[in-house]
């Protein structure tokens, strides 16, 4: 008798064990994503801000970057982001999405604008979405995707 209550208490016990890790594993899973996708980001606006974009707008006027702006181009990088560029009046869009072809492919989620003024080629300027998501907020609120 005695051995089939303490098998009962120890189903008891995995029992409640089981539910309270299904109940904050996904807070920990939604928690590990969002660090990871600043993480990239952080990666992706680096590589942006130390000289690349510039040299993109200083270069804007060479016979192999008018054939760029007029096919488009994506620029691969080697942790799996790709940056598409596209020209317009005032400067260059820079769209990033910071894990390739991996979901969610969301913008404000893996998907951010930076953008750089042909009169301020130096600056690289992080931009929101609609929404207000976005690389700006996340970089305001001290690299934390705070939505």
């Amino acid at each position: 008798m005695e051995r089939n209550n303490i098998s009962q208490y120890n189903i008891i016990l995995l029992s409640v064990i089981i539910i309270c890790f299904l109940l904050f594993l996904p807070k920990f899973i939604i928690k590990y994503q969002k660090e990871y996708l600043v993480n990239e980001l952080r990666y992706v606006y680096t590589i942006l801000d130390s000289g690349f974009a510039a040299n993109i707008v200083n270069n804007r006027d060479s016979y192999n970057n008018k054939a760029v702006y007029e096919k488009g181009l994506y620029i691969y990088l080697q942790n799996g982001a790709y940056i598409d560029m596209d020209k317009t009046d005032k400067g260059i869009l820079f769209t990033c999405d910071i894990n390739g072809f991996k979901g969610p492919n969301k913008d404000g989620r893996d998907i951010f604008d930076f953008f750089v003024n042909f009169d301020d080629k130096y600056n690289v300027l992080p931009m929101n979405f609609e929404n207000n998501t976005g690389s700006k907020r996340i970089i305001d609120d001290g690299w934390k995707m705070e939505y």
